[in-house]
């Protein structure tokens, strides 16, 4: 079995973000999802929450504020 973790960046997705769609990407791909919030104004972060506690296969990482794609490895 090979580990990996696919990595969705999330910004104001409260209303477009279907979780059952995250489940069925960590159990196709068989690894860990992480939600990254990038400084959203919206729910996304309570949603991207309520995903992570309901699959353990899915982890939140938040952002202070809106940095793009490539602020997230800071």
């Amino acid at each position: 079995m090979t580990s990996c973790t696919i990595v969705v960046p999330c910004f104001n997705e409260e209303h477009r973000l279907d979780p059952s769609k995250v489940a069925a990407l960590a159990n196709e791909a068989d690894c860990t999802v992480l939600l990254v919030d990038d400084g959203s104004s919206d729910g996304t972060f309570a949603l991207l929450q309520s995903i992570a506690t309901a699959d353990s296969r899915v982890r939140v990482h938040r952002m202070p504020k809106n940095v793009g794609k490539s602020g997230s490895e800071e």
